[in-house]
């Protein structure tokens, strides 16, 4: 919000019809004095924004100030004030502010300007509990007083005024709206919920939200969704009433102060508000007394119950707190970040010490543990605290900025990582003697930037050299090192080093310091079994990722990263359903933490998935949006894959003009096309080569190269990328009738799937090859590949995945659960099906209630169609 100019009203701004006017009526009478009082979220500012407008439109003149707390000096507030009251000509340009006359002397200056004005001028002042100064609140209490019947004031607070204002509102000079008049009517919660998510509510639904929140517009806005307040609680107290008028009654004088106290900290336990308050008593019943929040905190530590007040209850007794304890803010600020120190909770300390301004402190422990703070994975909370502290404290120690540089790196901040390298190197250049450790620092860094923009070839042997002399003097970096040795390994084919590299980092991984490095390095160990077509080896080091996640203490997404890896080795194996659930939870989450070539693997993979799905509309956004996002993060590399399915999605559907384009711009990048420098990504620039060739006709050169890439992916056991080019070779003989040499690339690719059981790659088969499986399938003699065969050709002969996908959902209903669904399809009740299954009428209700959840609907008559058409699909397969 602009300071001293009216803030613009937000879009989605819900109209408060209903106190704009009961406003207009008292401003109308003898009362000139709005005071609007509320804890935070009950729209104060937005309720004066809206009646701001209202007096512009209805041509009357305003004067707005949004004050902070750098507002509480009198000659910062009178002076601001009186200028912006001299912009709109209001007052005499004489006019000015001295401490030297009288409070009286200077109000009444102050109401004869305005009272000369030919419109009714109203004085907006939002967020007053940020004053406290005695003069400005003397200031007020004048021009209450003495209020002139042009002048109108309207002031917002989350407290009570710095000033007594209870005999101006017995003689009806003031005018008050509290909490329990802003709170939303029931009426105004179905108007918005019905404007804002589109949803008409039925009574009961309006009443349950009520009774729940005491309509609480903060409480409404953040949870929209109905499904927040249909699961229900016990407690129908009205809420805002309890935290306003309820909040302090019975509670002595000593636990008053107890409670304002812990308002010092986001996270509590009793431990931590016992050393807070210095009181053992007050802990154990701050949980029952009061509204907290349970939380299962991993990152603070699990050796304790953790909890936290209301966030709305606690801003509001933290702003009390600024107010009667100012001078104890700081001591409580550091005596929490010792507390946390000493419980090795360290991102806490760091965040109390930067309150306290204990600056110093803050460094001390982000160079002693900043490491490990960047090794947990938790890159936004890292992000903010170090972004608080000042510049020149940042920029005077460089091993501060050597984990800003590795935070940018690893969370695709690419420019900014590149100026803080930048700036590294300044610094050290200046330094008359460089040490061995900084050395490691900055190439440990420089090396994670290159890794994360697809550059690490460029950095490859000088990490390599480095890591020849291991063990490094600095664990942290040696392990950071290690992981873009992992990914430079994984892209060069030298798996025996990667398995050796990451036996090392199970060692190194003891007592979990090392979390975001080991997952990493032990997710890459899954990728490579991944494409190797091994998937139950690939599950199982999933399995071992998994495991390893739960043991540490870490509040970390990078489990995300194993149900993609999960998503992805489903898909190989042809089950769709749990590839879209896991690709649905994490796919947007890894975009995020991955680095390049996991996420190239992902998004070709989902690709594929929406292809397969026939949700073609949905697929070609998906890529127009992951190549401008590529694009924006100075990735090239790994972009190839999307210009892969780009390019063959328009030359399948008949549009080789777009195909061509982008095909051109591809090479415009001038991407280096060596397969040595793409070949560990599915699809590679020789392949895309390919596409064009043989959309132009020139299937000899497509053959031979597409050979050659075939022939590469063999020798380096590239199991899943080897299958692949021979789908694409078995359709490129077909296309030039050459059915010799199509039988013999396609026994080829069923020898290598049927022993993997790599299923949906085979769905990119032309159908005259699905024929000659067919036909092959009748001579085979080895039962498990003519079974196999079997299968593939009953897959995808004829029936498409959309079909295929709504198939497995009618698989997933058991025996029990279709008989259901057949009776209710043919108009039966619940009574009636529970009759003619012997069953009770619970179970038919528990069977209902399941098939619905498992078909994706909420009622009988979805339920029948849906069962139906699935049903219908059935019996044509």
């Amino acid at each position: 919000m602009q300071k001293y100019v009216v803030p613009i009203k937000p879009v989605k701004l819900y109209r408060r019809t209903r106190l704009i006017e009961q406003i207009d009526i008292s401003l109308s009478g003898q009362a000139k004095f709005l005071f609007i009082k509320a804890p935070a979220g009950y729209g104060k500012s937005y309720l004066m924004i809206d009646y701001a407008n209202h007096i512009l439109q209805q041509s009357g003149l305003v004067v707005w100030t949004s004050l902070d707390s750098d507002d509480n000096k009198s000659e910062f507030f009178f002076s601001y004030f009186i200028d912006s009251l001299k912009a709109q000509g209001l007052v005499n340009d004489g006019l000015f502010y001295d401490e030297n006359i009288s409070q009286l002397s200077f109000v009444y200056q102050i109401i004869s300007e305005l009272q000369s004005c030919n419109k009714p001028v109203f004085l907006f002042f939002d967020d007053f509990h940020n004053i406290h100064n005695r003069v400005i609140a003397d200031f007020f209490q004048q021009l209450i007083v003495n209020s002139s019947e042009k002048i109108n004031v309207v002031i917002a607070s989350r407290i009570d005024l710095p000033f007594p204002i209870a005999k101006a509102y017995v003689a009806e000079k003031v005018c008050k709206l509290k909490a329990h008049e802003l709170a939303f009517t029931e009426n105004e919660i179905l108007q918005y919920f019905e404007k804002f998510n589109q949803r008409l509510l039925t009574a009961d639904e309006v009443s349950n939200v009520f009774s729940m929140t005491g309509g609480w517009p903060a409480v409404i806005s953040m949870h929209k969704n109905l499904s927040h307040w249909t699961t229900g609680s016990t407690n129908e107290e009205n809420l805002a009433a309890y935290f306003l008028e309820e909040i302090f009654v019975g509670l002595s004088e000593q636990e008053k102060h107890c409670l304002l106290l812990i308002s010092i900290s986001d996270f509590l336990c009793e431990q931590l508000i016992d050393t807070i308050t210095d009181s053992s008593d007050f802990s154990a019943n701050v949980i029952k007394k009061f509204p907290v929040m349970r939380l299962h905190k991993k990152n603070l530590t699990e050796r304790f119950e953790w909890f936290a007040l209301q966030p709305l209850l606690k801003d509001y007794l933290y702003q009390q707190l600024s107010i009667h304890n100012r001078d104890d803010i700081k001591d409580l600020h550091q005596r929490c970040a010792n507390w946390y120190l000493s419980n090795h909770i360290f991102l806490e300390a760091v965040d109390h010490c930067i309150k306290a301004e204990q600056y110093q402190s803050a460094v001390a422990i982000l160079e002693e543990h900043g490491n490990t703070i960047i090794a947990s994975g938790n890159f936004p909370r890292f992000n903010v605290l170090i972004s608080q502290l000042p510049y020149d404290v940042l920029l005077s120690n460089i091993y501060l900025l050597v984990l800003q540089a590795w935070n940018y790196s690893l969370t695709y901040q690419h420019r900014k990582g590149e100026l803080v390298i930048e700036n590294l190197e300044s610094m050290l250049n200046q330094k008359s003697e460089v040490s061995e450790r900084e050395q490691l620092k900055l190439l440990a860094v420089k090396a994670a930037h290159a890794a994360w923009t697809d550059n690490f070839s460029n950095y490859q042997q000088r990490v390599d050299n480095a890591m020849s002399k291991r063990p490094l003097a600095l664990p942290h970096f040696e392990n950071s090192l290690r992981v873009v040795q992992c990914i430079g390994f994984l892209h060069s084919n030298q798996f025996e080093k990667l398995r050796e590299t990451g036996e090392d980092a199970e060692f190194f991984a003891r007592g979990g310091s090392l979390f975001y490095s080991t997952v990493t390095i032990k997710v890459t160990l899954a990728m490579l079994e991944f494409i190797q077509g091994n998937t139950e080896q690939c599950l199982g080091k999933c399995d071992e990722v998994t495991a390893f996640i739960n043991s540490q203490q870490h509040d970390s997404q990078l489990a995300h990263m194993v149900n993609v890896m999960r998503g992805m080795a489903a898909y190989i194996t042809g089950d769709l359903k749990l590839t879209k659930q896991f690709f649905d939870t994490s796919g947007s989450i890894i975009s995020y933490i991955a680095e390049p070539s996991f996420l190239a693997w992902y998004y070709v993979t989902h690709i594929q998935l929406l292809t397969d799905l026939n949700e073609n509309e949905q697929r070609e956004l998906m890529i127009e949006q992951l190549l401008e996002l590529l694009e924006s993060r100075q990735i090239s590399t790994s972009k190839i894959p999307l210009y892969y399915e780009a390019i063959r999605y328009y030359l399948f559907t008949a549009n080789p003009e777009e195909a061509n384009t982008i095909y051109e711009s591809f090479k415009a990048e001038n991407i280096n096309t060596h397969t040595q420098e793409n070949n560990h990504l599915l699809f590679n620039a020789s392949m895309i080569d390919c596409l064009m060739l043989s959309a132009n006709g020139d299937m000899e050169i497509c053959i031979v190269k597409l050979t050659q890439v075939i022939n590469d992916f063999e020798q380096s056991s590239r199991t899943l990328q080897q299958v692949r080019a021979l789908v694409f070779l078995v359709n490129i003989y077909i296309i030039g009738k050459d059915i010799h040499n199509a039988k013999i690339a396609l026994k080829k690719v069923i020898s290598i799937a049927s022993k993997k059981n790599i299923i949906q790659y085979l769905g990119r088969l032309d159908k005259v090859a699905i024929d000659l499986l067919n036909e092959w399938s009748l001579t085979e003699l080895s039962p498990r590949r003519k079974t196999f065969m079997q299968d593939i050709c009953k897959r995808f002969e004829g029936l498409d995945m959309r079909k295929r996908f709504e198939l497995q959902l009618v698989e997933d209903l058991t025996a029990a659960e279709q008989k259901v669904m057949q009776l209710l399809g043919t108009g039966n009740s619940n009574q009636q099906i529970a009759d003619q299954l012997c069953v009770s009428i619970n179970t038919v209700k528990t069977h209902l209630k399941t098939s619905y959840a498992k078909l994706g609907v909420s009622n009988r008559i979805q339920a029948i169609q849906v069962f139906g058409q699935m049903q219908q699909t059935k019996n044509q397969w």
